[in-house]
């Protein structure tokens, strides 16, 4: 079996980043930067956020979280995130993360319910990893 690589780990997005820049690039890694929403890094013009949230209920479709971002970006970034962990008493097949309204310094993250699935109600929640990555200047 494959060892199983955490894309939300400093050390393995700095290896992963390394690799893509050329050999012959005069662009480097900066430290990691944590702080209460998330940690970050810079590579010459690239930023990469992340941080964990948990979403709340919104209405019986979705939970959602606004995502500040750790240090903004200079323009939207790309953005996605994946389920750590679920607080649900009921039967309920999740559709997806989906991200909505990225801007420079926050991310909208949504978990919507499939259609004819139990409704969320007041008291669950999604906790979610969320990656963000583009420039930063």
């Amino acid at each position: 079996m494959a060892e199983r690589i955490d894309l939300f780990d400093p050390t393995v997005l700095s290896e992963l980043i390394t690799r893509i820049i050329s050999p012959d690039s005069d662009a480097h890694i900066s430290g990691v930067i944590s702080g209460p929403n998330g940690s970050y890094f810079r590579v010459g013009d690239l930023q990469v956020c992340w941080g964990q949230r948990t979403l709340e209920y919104g209405n019986g479709d979705l939970v959602q979280a606004t995502w500040t971002h750790p240090a903004p970006f200079a323009e939207n970034p790309v953005a996605f995130a994946s389920i750590r962990d679920i607080t649900y008493g009921g039967n309920l097949t999740l559709l997806t993360v989906v991200r909505a309204n990225t801007a420079p310094a926050t991310t909208l993250l949504r978990v919507y319910r499939l259609i004819g699935n139990t409704n969320f109600v007041a008291g669950n929640n999604i906790v979610v990893n969320a990656l963000a990555v583009g420039r930063w200047r």
